[in-house]
């Protein structure tokens, strides 16, 4: 779930819980040269006039203009009239921009100002001459093709992109059903390419999916709508700004690499992380600020002399209840003493060792436009100490801080992307991505689920668990098993998988009852950033909310045993018949016999109660091998009324039993004492003697 704001200062969040990650997105592999339009609008506070159009150079190379016939590519309405052309030669840089305005009304010269100029509206259903009572101009969709030479050769073999409204007719000036159809205002806005992959959702929770403008030939899947009010014009409502861009604007820098400001505190703590319950309504911060406070080291290579940050997603107004309503806002620089993390003391500290006092610079919500309501989606905050003249070096570390104000409590999330100049449109775009414990932040459990069926009586059953993000350092020791009922000996026996998924397995060992398996956070378990489960400290990653196994275990036979020695050559003999529980129903039609030889064995009699039993066996005489055996017909139940082995006759049998080796009556010679063997001497001599006489 997310981290919540709230405005009461005795809850556990008064120290507002913080992740903040920069990701190196590895981005998608684009065409060379790929052109698509990334912004625009088509009226504004300076009204019908009011008009820009940006285009975005999609992949990871420079692109330089080259027409198939004319001076340049075209940038054309649905009237085909050519509004801009980007003359041949130009070079618009990987990842970087290319702006068309018209001259006669665009009003944001100063944020950025135009490459090219036009002076012919393209209309939006404006009234012709703002006296009502006229019919509306029809609405028009423009496209960028490879030419300015008009007419046959503006077609969609030769378009390189194209975006309109539902109203217009013309699908070369469209891409899928189109945008939908404005209200028209004179307000400050703009329709927006999706950098995040959510659409300009303010709700939905996560991480953004993508890092560059979303290109998949529908308009209305791949542009949002945002204006300085959070005006619901028909297009979806969200409070934002428009950010046109030129070909001189900060683009991705390469590599910056993003770090607290003190490593020795967790993500969710002063200084990293600070919350102010002030309530400061004319600043948009009703409940507050939140300010976050991070070092960024220049990896680029070569010195950075512009930085900002362009927020792609944001909790802001509308939020819904129970998410946070956040602004963007200016803030200034912060001391901060008492550092202990020798990084940071050592790049920016004084001393250069630990403890150990920061300057924290603030970042500025650049403008034009005019945000008097704070700021989200689309708008940029500039780190205004790093220019021409101060340049953030190769290597060197600077530490920023983000202001939000608060109109709203409840869970929130804000993700900016690192703009900057020199333009070094490296591989990967950077992305600063601040929430709670909204997955994608830290990493956390999302579910554990039952991957056998149940209820089961199985030995052995695996559990299912899905990380936010792919996680390492998962292994035996960051699981337990919660049971209930008479459940022993349960253990974990195993830990597969790889990712965001792992297969744990479980040896359900003993009786009945229920088996949960559960996730003890130690922070060893770790994103590809290093952050730990559940952000640093140990049990805030913790989940034991997880689908139960109900077990069900059916009694079973664990031994039949020898009483007395073996061989033997009584007539009776005694086996002891041991099960894994207590049992009843147990009788002499249960057993049979495995013999050998000429021995004819029968139960004699069945005794004991519990779990053990002791059977009596007549021999029946003769010789050879007798084993007792088990033959389940369902009649011996356990407490649960559980039949042996579970339901079906046999599933219990046992026949892996010890074997009595049955011999032969030995001749029995009495033994006699030395006066009687004397006197049994005498006997027999005298009768011998007599033998003689009579001879």
């Amino acid at each position: 779930m997310f981290e919540r704001l709230t405005p009461c200062v005795n809850s556990r969040h008064v120290a507002v819980s913080l992740v903040i990650l920069l990701t190196f997105a590895a981005l998608p592999a684009w065409a060379a040269g790929s052109l698509i339009i990334s912004e625009f609008r088509l009226q504004g506070p300076n009204g019908a006039a009011d008009e820009f159009i940006e285009i975005y150079n999609d992949s990871g190379a420079d692109h330089t203009v080259a027409a198939i016939s004319g001076t340049g590519y075209a940038i054309a309405a649905s009237d085909g009239i050519v509004r801009c052309t980007i003359p041949n030669g130009t070079v618009i840089p990987a990842r970087g921009h290319w702006l068309c305005a018209n001259s006669g009304g665009y009003s944001l010269a100063s944020y950025a100002t135009a490459d090219g100029t036009y002076t012919t509206e393209i209309t939006n259903a404006e009234d012709p001459d703002g006296a009502g009572g006229n019919p509306p101009l029809a609405r028009q969709g423009i496209a960028l093709f490879n030419n300015n030479t008009g007419g046959g050769s503006f077609i969609l073999a030769n378009r390189f992109d194209a975006v309109g409204p539902v109203a217009e007719a013309n699908v070369l000036y469209k891409e899928g059903a189109g945008l939908p159809n404005l209200t028209f205002f004179s307000i400050d806005h703009a329709f927006v390419r999706d950098e995040c992959g959510k659409g300009g959702s303010i709700p939905t929770p996560g991480p953004c999916t993508i890092s560059t403008p979303k290109d998949t030939d529908n308009n209305a899947a791949d542009f949002y709508f945002v204006d300085t009010n959070g005006t619901s014009a028909g297009a979806g409502q969200r409070l934002g700004a428009p950010g046109p861009q030129n070909l001189s604007s900060p683009i991705t820098p390469g590599s910056f690499a993003s770090n607290r400001l003190d490593a020795t505190v967790g993500n969710f703590n002063p200084p990293n992380v600070v919350r102010d319950f002030t309530s400061d309504p004319p600043n948009n911060s009703t409940f507050g600020t939140i300010a976050i406070r991070r070092r960024f080291v220049n990896n680029t290579g070569a010195s950075v002399t512009r930085l900002r940050f362009r927020i792609t997603d944001q909790t802001t107004f509308p939020a819904p209840s129970g998410i946070a309503d956040l602004r963007s806002r200016t803030s200034g620089a912060v001391v901060v003493a008492g550092i202990n993390d020798a990084v940071t003391c050592a790049a920016t500290g004084a001393p250069a060792t630990p403890p150990c006092t920061v300057t924290v610079q603030g970042t500025t919500l650049e403008q034009p436009p005019s945000q008097p309501n704070g700021s989200a989606f689309n708008c940029s905050m500039s780190a205004g100490t790093v220019t021409l003249g101060t340049p953030l070096a190769s290597g060197a570390s600077i530490n920023l801080q983000f202001l939000f104000g608060i109109q709203q409590t409840g869970d929130y999330h804000v993700n900016l992307d690192l703009e900057g100049l020199p333009q070094g449109g490296g591989p990967g775009g950077s992305t600063f991505l601040q929430c709670g414990t909204d997955a994608g932040c830290a990493p956390t459990v999302t579910s554990i689920v039952r991957a056998s069926p149940s209820p089961t009586g199985a030995a052995s059953v695996d559990f299912t668990v899905t990380f936010s993000e792919a996680v390492t350092g998962v292994d035996a020791s960051d699981f337990v098993l919660t049971t209930t009922g008479a459940i022993a000996g349960a253990t974990i026996t195993g830990v597969t998988g790889a990712g965001t998924t792992r297969t744990v397995t479980v040896s359900t060992g003993t009786g009945d009852g229920t088996i949960r398996l559960d996730v003890v956070d130690d922070d060893t378990i770790i994103n590809g950033g290093a952050v730990p489960l559940g952000d640093v400290g140990a049990g805030n990653g913790d989940f034991n909310t997880g689908e139960v196994y109900i077990l069900i275990h059916p009694p079973a036979v664990v031994s039949i045993t020898r009483i007395g020695v073996d061989p033997t050559f009584a007539a009776s003999i005694q086996f002891t018949v041991t099960f894994d529980e207590s049992v009843t129903g147990v009788d002499a039609t249960d057993f049979t016999f495995t013999t050998t030889g000429t021995v004819a064995p029968t139960v004699t009699s069945v005794t004991g109660t519990g779990a053990t039993r002791i059977v009596t066996v007549a021999t029946g005489g003769g010789t050879g091998t007798i084993r007792l055996d088990l033959t389940d017909d369902d009649s011996i139940i356990d407490v649960d009324t559980n039949p042996l082995g579970g339901v079906g006759a046999g599933n219990g049998s046992f026949s892996a039993g010890e074997i009595f080796t049955i011999i032969a009556v030995p001749l029995t010679i009495p033994v006699l004492d030395p006066r009687s063997l004397a006197l049994l001497v005498l006997v027999l001599a005298g009768v011998g003697a007599l033998v003689l006489r009579r001879l």
